[in-house]
C-alpha cells in the first residue's frame, strides 16, 4: 500500500465536498493536495472559470469562500484550494468556518494546514474547531513525519514520478542525504531527470548525482543564474561541454538546480532562517545572497520557470542534434 493510497482513493471516488489535509509532513501533505487538485481540474470544466487556488498568508481566504458559493459555469464543479490555512486570520478562519457548516453541493473545497499557532487565553482553537467541522461534511489527512519511514516516502515518491527506487537504493539515499521528508522529495526529483528514460534508479546513479552535486563547475552554473549572469552561467556550461558531458545530462542538472533555486526562494519568501535554508536545501550562502537581489525576483514565479524548462526539455527530445543551441538559449531565457 502507497502512502497516498487513501488520498487517491477519495480522488477517485470525488464525492466528498470538502478536504481538509493536515499534519507537520508537509512534503506529503502538499502531494496529497496536488493529487486532488489535479482531480478537480478533470472534473471542472474550464479552470479559468471554475477552479481557484492560493496560499493563506497571502490573503484572499474570504474572496475563496465567495467563489466556493458561486455556482460553476458550464461544469458540474468548481474547485477552490486553500493552503496554509494555519496561517490565515481570525476573521478568515471565520469565514471558512461558516462555510463549513453549510457547503455548496457544487463546489469542492480542498485545504490544507500545518501546525495552528498556540490558542491565546480566550481564543479560538481553530485547529480543532476547522477539523470537527470537517468531520461533519467532508473528508481529513493527517499526515505525521514521525510515523513515516524516509525509505519507505522516497520510495513512494520515484513510484510517482514513474521510477523504480529499490529498498537497498532507498537506504543508500536516507544514507546520503538524511532522512527529512522535503529534502528527500527534492533528490528523488533530481534523480528521476539524471536517469532519464531509464525507468530504474540505482545505487550507482545515486552516487553519481551526489559527487555532481558537489560539483564546483555545477555551482557557478547556478550562482549565474541565481544572479542573472548570463556571461557567468554560459561559461560553466560551455566548461561542462568541453569536458565531455552530453547536452541532455546537462539540461537535468540545470533542471533540479532550478528547482532548487525556486525551492529555496519560496522557503526565503516565507521566513526561514538562512542557516535552515542552507542545512535543508543544500543551497551556498553566496547563492542566497544572489536570491535576495531584485534580479531574482523571477524565481518567484515557479510557474514561468518550469515552463521554460518544459519546452526546452521538449525541443531536446525533438531536435537531438541541436542540443548545444538549445541549452545556450534556455541559459539566455532564465537569466533574461
Amino acid at each position: 500500500m502507497t502512502i497516498h493510497r487513501a488520498v487517491r482513493d477519495s480522488a477517485a471516488r470525488w464525492n466528498a465536498r470538502v478536504f481538509l489535509i493536515m499534519g507537520d509532513a508537509s512534503e506529503l501533505a502538499r502531494h496529497a493536495v496536488h493529487i486532488l487538485e489535479n482531480k478537480g481540474l478533470e472534473k471542472c470544466g474550464i479552470a479559468a472559470f471554475n477552479h481557484w487556488s492560493g496560499s493563506a498568508r497571502d490573503g484572499g481566504v474570504i474572496a475563496a469562500m465567495g467563489m466556493a458559493r458561486t455556482v460553476p459555469m458550464m461544469a458540474d464543479c468548481r474547485v477552490i484550494v486553500v493552503r496554509d490555512l494555519h496561517e490565515a486570520k481570525d476573521s478568515e478562519l471565520n469565514c471558512v468556518a461558516a462555510y463549513l457548516e453549510n457547503p455548496v453541493d457544487t463546489t469542492v473545497l480542498i485545504l490544507s494546514a500545518g501546525k495552528f499557532p498556540a490558542v491565546r487565553k480566550g481564543g479560538v482553537n481553530w485547529s480543532r474547531k476547522i477539523q470537527s467541522c470537517v468531520d461533519k461534511v467532508g473528508e481529513r489527512f493527517v499526515y505525521k513525519s514521525d510515523q513515516i519511514r524516509p525509505q519507505a516516502f522516497a520510495m513512494d515518491h520515484a513510484r510517482g514520478l514513474q521510477k523504480s527506487l529499490g529498498s537497498r537504493e532507498a537506504n543508500v539515499l536516507v544514507a546520503s542525504v538524511g532522512g527529512d521528508l522535503s529534502t528527500l522529495a527534492r533528490e528523488v526529483e533530481k534523480l528521476a531527470l539524471f536517469v532519464g528514460e531509464n525507468p530504474k534508479i540505482t545505487a550507482n546513479d545515486i552516487g553519481q548525482a551526489c559527487a555532481i552535486l558537489a560539483d564546483e563547475g555545477l555551482w557557478e552554473l547556478t550562482g549565474g543564474l541565481a544572479e542573472a549572469n548570463s556571461e557567468r552561467a554560459l561559461r560553466a556550461l560551455y566548461r561542462r561541454l568541453e569536458e565531455g558531458a552530453a547536452p541532455h545530462q546537462l539540461l537535468g542538472q540545470v533542471c533540479w538546480q532550478v528547482r532548487t533555486l525556486l525551492v529555496a526562494k519560496e522557503a526565503m519568501l516565507s521566513g526561514m532562517s538562512e542557516s535552515a535554508i542552507q542545512k535543508k536545501h543544500r543551497v551556498r550562502a553566496a547563492t542566497l545572497n544572489s536570491l535576495r537581489r531584485k534580479s531574482a525576483q523571477r524565481f518567484t514565479t515557479p510557474h514561468v520557470v518550469m515552463a521554460q524548462l518544459a519546452r526546452a526539455n521538449r525541443s531536446m527530445n525533438e531536435h537531438r542534434a541541436g542540443g548545444r543551441k538549445i541549452l545556450e538559449a534556455l541559459i539566455l531565457e532564465l537569466c533574461s
